[in-house]
């Protein structure tokens, strides 16, 4: 019985000398990593094992200096969905939005994304809704909100949207919308991002009309519009073109 208890003790205590090594082990190398930059950090030398517990120190310890993007990306990295929701819960917890869908998307949590879009557009936060919702690929909410921007002149943020959504009709009908309203540098990327040509020969001829050279030239390069291209490039010259533009 005195043998089998001696033999638990020394157990108990080979295993609390094997930690303590392996914190001070881990208390020379992380700090080391974070210096050098844990993407630059070679730790080819370690078992996988021991890479991964070294990274997720690393993360940790990004968590305590405040740097969660670093934390994320190291979590994210070693597939640690357990502190990546942790994470995602305290930012959004604490108002930090980014932080939060940073670390969601990382642990593939496509309800507390969704929630987290929800609430960043009711208060407003659009531009992270959209982020949010792009992580979870919902085409109803995004086409929803990419309509709001659109009501609310937020033009960039709605052609986000129909670009990551892939939605050529939306953006053409978002760049005739600024050509009635005289929004042409607008015009113009809605057509471009909708990969339009004869929209963007159209205000290619709207920009020639108003002498805005410059301009017409680069429609009518999207456009493949030879003709118009080799027009212009013949009668007029570079320094004529430069001054003539304002997209």
């Amino acid at each position: 019985m005195v043998d089998h208890i001696k033999k638990n003790i020394s157990e108990v205590m080979r295993d609390v000398s094997q930690r303590e090594k392996q914190e001070s082990s881990f208390a020379k190398v992380v700090p080391a990593l974070m210096r050098k930059g844990w993407e630059t950090v070679d730790l080819s030398m370690f078992d996988e094992d021991k890479r991964l517990e070294l990274l997720n120190a690393a993360g940790e310890e990004y968590l305590k200096r405040a740097a969660i993007f670093d934390a994320v990306k190291i979590f994210t990295k070693t597939n640690n969905k357990e502190m990546l929701n942790k994470v995602g819960e305290e930012q959004t917890r604490l108002g930090l939005y980014a932080h939060a869908i940073a670390a969601y998307k990382g642990a593939e949590n496509i309800s507390a994304l969704e929630r987290l879009g929800d609430k960043c557009l009711e208060e407003g936060h659009i531009a992270l809704s959209i982020e949010a919702f792009k992580a979870t690929n919902n085409v109803p909410k995004l086409t929803k909100v990419g309509d709001l921007c659109w009501e609310k002149g937020r033009l960039d943020l709605a052609m986000d949207v129909f670009v990551a959504l892939r939605n050529p009709q939306k953006l053409v009908a978002i760049g005739d919308w600024c050509v009635k309203e005289n929004l042409l540098p607008e015009a113009f990327k809605a057509f471009a991002a909708a990969e339009n040509e004869d929209k963007l020969s159209d205000l290619g001829d709207i920009f020639m009309k108003r002498g805005l050279l410059g301009n017409s030239l680069r429609a009518y390069e999207l456009a493949r519009n030879e003709m118009m291209v080799q027009f212009i490039k013949a009668n007029f010259s570079e320094q004529i073109l430069k001054d003539k533009i304002y997209i």
